[in-house]
C-alpha cells in the first residue's frame, strides 16, 4: 500500500504507451497515401467523415444524388422518399446496410446510390425489395401505397441483414 502512488503513475504511463507500435504502423501506412502535414488541415472528425462516411444523413442528400432508373412519376418512388423520412436514424442505418452493406453514407453523399423498379410476377405488393451491395443499388417493387412498401422495406431491413453467398 506503501507505494500506491508509484504503482498508479507506472500503470498510467504503461496504458498510455501500449499502443505506440499499433499507432506507428498506421501512421506509417496513412503517410504512403497522404502526406501528414496535409493531415493537420482536418479535425478528426472531418477525417473520419472522408475515410468512413457520413453516420448521420438526411434523405435529401441521398435522393440529390441518386441514380433513379425509373420514371420520376413512378408512385413507388415517392412513397420510396417518404418511407425513408419516417424512418429512425437506426432504421436509415439499417437501409443503407441492407442496400450497401455498409451504415454509412459514402462520403461524397449518395451520388453512387441506385434505385430501379424490379419486374415481378404477379402481385408486386406480395414481393420484398431486393439490392445489389457491391452496387449500392435497390431494386423494388412498384408497390400500390407508402403503407405496402414502408412495411415491405421495413422488414427487408430488419431482416435481411447478411448478403447470401451461394
Amino acid at each position: 500500500y506503501a507505494n500506491r502512488k508509484e504503482w498508479s503513475e507506472l500503470a498510467q504511463k504503461s496504458r498510455i504507451g501500449e499502443t505506440q507500435l499499433q499507432l506507428a504502423a498506421v501512421r506509417r501506412g496513412l503517410a504512403q497515401l497522404v502526406p501528414l502535414a496535409a493531415l493537420r488541415l482536418f479535425t478528426g472528425e472531418e477525417i473520419e467523415r472522408m475515410i468512413c462516411g457520413e453516420s448521420d444523413w438526411s434523405v435529401a442528400t441521398l435522393k440529390a444524388g441518386a441514380d433513379v432508373q425509373m420514371p420520376s412519376s413512378t408512385p413507388a418512388l415517392a412513397f420510396l422518399w417518404e418511407a425513408l423520412c419516417q424512418f429512425s436514424r437506426v432504421e436509415r442505418e439499417l437501409f443503407l446496410r441492407f442496400v450497401w452493406g455498409r451504415s454509412r453514407l459514402p462520403a461524397g453523399g449518395g451520388d453512387s446510390f441506385k434505385v430501379d423498379l424490379l419486374h415481378t410476377h404477379g402481385n408486386p405488393d406480395e414481393r420484398l425489395p431486393t439490392s445489389s451491395t457491391c452496387f449500392f443499388q435497390l431494386h423494388l417493387p412498384a408497390y400500390s401505397s407508402l403503407k405496402i412498401l414502408r412495411e415491405r422495406l421495413l422488414y427487408a431491413v430488419y431482416n435481411c441483414r447478411h448478403m447470401d453467398l451461394a
